[in-house]
């Protein structure tokens, strides 16, 4: 049985610390795989405010400390589907071993789910090529389909659970329970019983526990993700009034941002200005299209 409070490993450049050793060879094993060209997504799943965060910070840095570099949280995390392709991009750019989509409540438009897994087996090329880590956050795992872990992309859950002080548990599932895991949610649902009864039905290969973050990273932590709620949330307000920018305009129109500012001259679009950013109404794209 596992020592109360043992944490053993401690790394340099990092305030990394578990309970668990078999814990940082599979994290180990993960970078192996990258530096192969084969596939590595790891989904962590759990309760709001139950370390989530924590755990995907703790690996991050572990992971980037091992190239004598640091973990950037804020260009490193991609919250939302159009977020996370900018930190793609960016940890593409600058050499980084590790990049994370949050779904920060991304799942809660419609279509969302279906775009996302879509989204990860276009990426994957670029995420092989690259040699990248990908970590998956989602409140719980039954939100992703199927195909990802059929392929072979997702490697491993990691469920964050029972946080009390300073310290979280996790326990892992490999491919094949997660399958189960996935199934008897939906049964547990379907029946009037709550989903998350499933994880302690269902056999892990392994448990630990987690220290909390420093209070210095666990500041800054905090501070980026408001920062990128508070961002989600305008973006749904504007979605909910049929306003975009000109970027999203030119995505879904198929025009590019100088043909839309010539067409602008004899369509005259209504212009909803923001701040210091202009927002045009959805339904101008009909128009570009006539």
């Amino acid at each position: 049985m596992m020592k109360k409070h043992e944490y053993s490993l401690s790394f340099k450049n990092t305030k990394l610390k578990w309970s668990n050793p078999a814990f940082t060879n599979l994290i180990d094993e993960q970078v192996d795989r990258v530096e192969n060209k084969k596939p590595s997504v790891i989904v962590i799943d759990g309760m709001h405010s139950g370390g989530k965060t924590t755990l995907t910070g703790h690996i991050g840095q572990y992971i980037e400390s091992k190239y004598d570099r640091e973990f950037d949280y804020e260009n490193q995390v991609g919250k939302g589907m159009d977020n996370f392709l900018e930190r793609l991009k960016w940890c593409r750019e600058n050499g980084r071993k590790i990049v994370v989509y949050d779904e920060a409540e991304d799942f809660d438009r419609k279509g969302a789910m279906s775009r996302f897994n879509r989204l990860l087996n276009k990426v994957f090329a670029v995420m092989r090529i690259n040699k990248m880590v990908v970590i998956i956050v989602l409140g719980i795992v039954k939100k992703l389909e199927y195909e990802p872990i059929e392929k072979g992309l997702v490697r491993c859950l990691i469920n964050v659970h029972g946080r009390t002080g300073n310290y979280a548990n996790i326990r892992l599932y490999d491919a094949g329970n997660i399958f189960y895991l996935m199934y008897l949610m939906q049964k547990y649902k379907n029946s009037g019983k709550a989903p998350m009864m499933a994880y302690s039905k269902t056999a892990t290969f392994m448990r630990s526990r987690i220290l909390r973050a420093d209070s210095k990273d666990e500041t800054l932590w905090d501070a980026i993700d408001l920062k990128d709620k508070n961002r989600i949330q305008d973006d749904a307000s504007l979605a909910t009034r049929g306003l975009i920018d000109i970027k999203t305009l030119a995505k879904e129109s198929g025009y590019s941002i100088s043909s839309l500012r010539t067409k602008f001259r004899s369509l005259k679009p209504e212009v909803v200005k923001i701040g210091r950013k202009n927002y045009y109404y959805r339904s101008l794209i009909n128009r570009l299209a006539d």
